[in-house]
């Protein structure tokens, strides 16, 4: 059956289903989303912590809660309108049930957690269970919201609006803070940015140039397409990564943008405006830039690695690395989540005093042993190859724009970022969506005579250009 009458017949049943009660409760449960989507960045706020109905019952939450209650209630839910979105949601079903395994692996390891670091972790088992795994699976879970819901056009330039609008009042937050505080821009081992995202957001400087990196796709694809005020809020970003001083967040951040334009066909932008920004980054931020794009080249040009590193890869990877290696159960299963706080070399003060590896590969690793990174590194490498390929056959700009966000955060997660649903990468879960949704939008839209045959069921409208 041709493209077209699949999508008639499909958009025929939703119209003649949809009931005004359910039509609202997916405009509601979209409204749900899209504030979620535009509060990640302030996750951490006291106020958005604060429950004054029930414990554990914060904004976030609630919205989260009404947002996948929505969904629940919504049959097409249950059905699968073609093959991409099928097997994005199966592995993601897959994930999620792999990691709440690993999760419930580190429960017995709590009071380890608590008496190595007591701020982030108490003896509660419910307040972990709600703050390490409920809070963050609600907004991950805005990755299945995403792709069964905003598939449309119009619906994908919502979800980047929600993105924009975050990526902007976080960006316009720090530059006032900076301005206010100019002491903390060049304090030494960016003790002063710590400060400073701590008391804008309740963050870690990295863990808020992870959302800058995560969102840099939408934002540039956005100032691309749209112009004018997106434009405006796209160089706050690139100015608001540069302040916090997150060098990996930086590189990857330059590094999108820059492929971006190359993908939408706009090298002439970028040849035109590059040296521009350039100069003026350097004239009004030079010796900040300078410190963070050559960190690690010492003096006559010799590049230090361990430098560029800040000692990670001899006071953090090697010696946990080694522990791991030293013990066979461990080597192969891992310990479960967080399990480099079991370390002994760590509360001896063999390495770093860190809640986190700094390299989510080996973090992996640590949680769940050897066989199960190979597997992951295996996956990772398949999905690449078919991504490429894909794109490839496509030739759609959206499509290319939208991967730079997980290669960037796979490139970054050399030096830090967590696999597992996390404060930091909540951002990640809505764009990996939104590129489901574009490789969507391009497979099934600009070769209908190719289209593969729907699934059983009649859920929900294919995809259009």
């Amino acid at each position: 059956m041709a493209y077209a009458d699949r999508e008639m017949r499909a958009n025929a049943v939703t119209k003649n289903s949809a009931s005004p009660i359910h039509s609202g409760t997916v405009a509601l449960s979209e409204i749900c989303l899209l504030l979620l989507v535009a509060a990640i960045p302030f996750a951490a706020l006291p106020l958005m912590n604060f429950a004054p109905l029930l414990s554990g019952l914060t904004l976030p939450v609630l919205l989260g809660l009404i947002m996948m209650g929505g969904f629940a209630l919504d049959r097409r839910s249950y059905k699968f309108v073609d093959p991409l979105e099928r097997g994005a949601i199966l592995a993601f079903l897959v994930f999620a049930g792999f990691s709440a395994i690993c999760f419930l692996r580190s429960i017995p390891h709590l009071a380890t957690f608590n008496a190595v670091f007591p701020k982030f972790f108490s003896t509660d088992v419910a307040s972990y269970v709600k703050n390490s795994l409920i809070g963050p699976f609600l907004y991950a879970s805005t990755f299945l919201f995403v792709v069964k819901n905003m598939s449309r056009p119009a619906a994908m330039t919502r979800l980047f609006d929600a993105v924009v609008l975050a990526m902007g009042l976080l960006s316009i937050i720090l530059l006032a803070m900076a301005i206010l505080n100019p002491q903390y821009l060049l304090t030494t081992n960016r003790v002063g940015m710590v400060v400073l995202c701590e008391n804008a957001v309740n963050m870690h400087y990295t863990d808020v140039g992870t959302m800058f990196e995560l969102s840099c796709p939408a934002l540039v694809y956005m100032s691309i397409k749209r112009g004018g005020w997106y434009q405006i809020v796209y160089l706050l970003a690139l100015i608001a990564v540069i302040i916090v001083q997150a060098r990996t967040a930086l590189y990857i951040f330059i590094l999108v943008s820059v492929l971006a334009l190359l993908a939408t066909g706009r090298a002439g932008t970028l040849f035109k405006w590059a040296p521009v920004i350039g100069v003026a980054a350097f004239i009004f931020l030079g010796s900040l830039l300078f410190r963070l794009l050559f960190k690690g080249f010492a003096a006559h040009s010799e590049f230090s690695l361990a430098q560029f590193l800040s000692g990670r890869n001899t006071l953090i990877w090697l010696p946990l690395a080694v522990e791991w290696l030293s013990n066979p159960s461990r080597l192969f299963w891992g310990v479960g989540l967080h399990g480099m706080l079991i370390s002994s070399f760590l509360q001896r003060g063999m390495t770093l005093q860190v809640a986190e590896a700094h390299n989510a590969f080996l973090e992996f690793f640590l949680d769940n042993g050897i066989i199960m990174t190979g597997m992951l590194l295996c996956l990772l490498f398949a999905w690449f190859i078919w991504a490429v390929r894909l794109g490839r056959k496509l030739h759609s700009g959206l499509y290319w724009v939208m991967l730079l966000g997980p290669i960037g955060f796979l490139i970054s997660c050399i030096t830090g970022r967590h696999f597992y649903p996390n404060v930091e990468n909540m951002m990640l879960f809505p764009m990996l969506g939104a590129y489901v949704n574009a490789a969507r939008l391009a497979l099934y839209s600009n070769a209908p005579s190719k289209a593969a045959a729907p699934t059983k069921g009649r859920g929900g409208a294919r995809p259009s250009a």
